[in-house]
């Protein structure tokens, strides 16, 4: 019944990226920031390119300090109806290891402690059952799917006005999701292979990371 039907076509849109100096920037302003655990996340999504999902779905487990890898298996989301659900990453490929920066991985170890630390001191009223979620409540529950987005408007908020009253240049904000963008495009400004760059950020296949990143990737090739 469909054959007459053109096959809809699928429209990739890269969204805005912060260049070298405005991440320089950025890391300067997160650096001054007194929620850890939020800056935490957004410097792994930042310099790893995971999802929003996968980063809330991130466990103990999932970090080897012996290799210094993170092992994404799981995507966490939330529905109304059946509360938080962890499942398979978006693609086959999703389902994947990457090596963050040692300096992350030394933060990401020390934010793991402390976690544990809250696991021993809230006992019975523990609030993440069977599971230890990376990032998280006092209690262990997960942070819902909206926490990264409204830490990172109100975290724009701030600067905008601390840096207007320095007379300083502000920065441009993004969307959460343009993070990973951005740390596609940083590696692919630093020459690094467009095959290890897909692998790492979990695409189906290379031609997704064309499809989305190819203008980047034509930039690059002129520099």
């Amino acid at each position: 019944p469909v054959d007459k039907v053109d096959r809809p076509s699928v429209t990739y849109k890269a969204g805005d990226v912060y260049n070298s100096n405005e991440l320089k920037q950025l890391h300067h302003l997160l650096n001054e920031e007194e929620n850890k655990q939020m800056v935490l996340l957004i410097k792994l999504a930042l310099l790893t390119g995971m999802r929003k999902g996968e980063l809330l779905a991130l466990q103990w487990e999932d970090v080897d300090f012996t290799t210094n890898t993170i092992h994404i298996r799981h995507s966490l989301s939330y529905t109304k109806n059946n509360g938080y659900i962890l499942k398979e990453p978006k693609t086959k490929g999703s389902v994947r290891k990457v090596a963050p920066p040692k300096k992350l991985m030394e933060d990401l170890k020390k934010h793991i402690f402390s976690k544990k630390t809250e696991r021993l001191e809230a006992a019975e009223l523990w609030e993440g059952g069977k599971y230890y979620f990376v990032f998280s409540s006092d209690l262990g529950k997960p942070l819902h799917q909206d926490s990264p987005n409204r830490w990172w408007t109100r975290f724009h908020e701030r600067i905008e006005k601390k840096l207007k009253e320095e007379n300083k240049p502000t920065l441009k904000k993004i969307r959460f999701h343009d993070l990973r963008h951005t740390s596609v495009t940083d590696l692919i400004n630093r020459g690094h292979n467009v095959h290890t760059i897909s692998k790492r950020v979990g695409h189906a296949n290379i031609k997704t990371t064309f499809n989305i990143y190819g203008h980047y990737l034509e930039e690059a090739d002129q520099a």
